[in-house]
C-alpha cells in the first residue's frame, strides 16, 4: 500500500466515525453496563456510542 492508498484510508476512515458521532441518539443504558472499560473505550473511538452530551 503507498502513501496516496494510506491517506485516503484513514480519510475514509475518519469520516465514517465523524458521521457516527455527529448523529445524536440515545444510547439505550442496558448496552453500555454490560461494557468493560476498554470495550467502552474502544466503542467511543469508534463511534459506535454516541458522544457525551456537551454542555454549552
Amino acid at each position: 500500500m503507498d502513501v496516496d492508498q494510506t491517506v485516503a484510508r484513514r480519510e475514509a476512515d475518519e469520516a465514517r466515525v465523524r458521521a457516527r458521532l455527529s448523529a445524536h441518539s440515545a444510547e439505550p443504558e442496558g448496552r453500555v453496563f454490560g461494557l468493560t472499560g476498554i470495550e467502552m473505550f474502544d466503542a467511543n473511538f469508534s463511534g459506535d456510542l454516541p458522544p457525551a452530551p456537551r454542555r454549552v
